[in-house]
């Protein structure tokens, strides 16, 4: 009888010992910070501000993000972006004889913040993340020819250069980078661009590679 006691307490010991291990193990593994990695993303843009002429323009977006671990799922970053917007002919004025020409617009951003990843499965998982910075924009210039004369009459209206402070929310879904090499990326990107006259707004969707 006691040795059957003596047996099941050292049942029950072993079986709370490997509880307990594996409690720590997932433990340790949980608060263990990724890698560091980074993301090039290429893809579509669209304005709707006083950054663009005519109000609203669609362009093309290329961005750049380094990422440092922190605790598991929270990461900080880093972000480099620009947006190019083509310049193109537009309506601004009822004079049929004048026609308007805009020059591309311009921005570059360098970004700071936070990302956060959700439940990763098999290296893949959504993410999620707020920044903020500094835009230089370049509004591009504005040509006006008139033909209605004896003798074509043109004019040239400069743009804006400035600094502006900015923000940024971003969601995507990417494949964690291993060692074997890149793994694909998925993102929507918002930035909110403030000046004195109106906030500028650009979304961008885009595909990258991650590394």
């Amino acid at each position: 009888m006691n040795r059957c006691r003596s047996m099941r307490r050292a049942f029950r010991a072993a079986i709370l010992t490997m509880c307990a291990a594996l409690s720590a193990a997932i433990a340790v593994e949980a608060a263990t910070p990724g890698s560091r990695w980074t993301s090039v993303d290429l893809g579509f843009a669209g304005a709707a501000s006083s950054l663009v002429h005519g109000g609203v323009a669609g362009g093309i977006s290329v961005a750049m993000r380094t990422t440092e671990p922190i605790v598991r799922h929270l990461r900080s970053s880093l972000e480099i972006r620009g947006d190019l917007f083509p310049g193109a002919q537009f309506e601004g004025s009822d004079i049929p004889e004048m026609s308007l020409t805009a020059d591309p617009s311009i921005a570059a951003t360098v970004l700071a913040g936070f990302e956060l990843e959700g439940p990763v499965r098999g290296h893949s998982g959504p993410f999620a993340g707020v920044l903020a910075g500094i835009t230089h924009a370049t509004v591009g210039d504005v040509r006006s020819e008139y033909r209605g004369g004896l003798l074509p009459a043109a004019n040239v209206t400069h743009g804006e250069r400035r600094f502006s402070p900015a923000f940024g929310a971003e969601v995507g879904f990417h494949r964690l980078p291993t060692e074997t090499g890149t793994n694909p990326e998925l993102c929507l990107r918002y930035m909110g661009i403030w000046n004195d006259e109106s906030p500028s707004h650009i979304f961008s969707a885009s595909l990258g590679l991650g590394f």
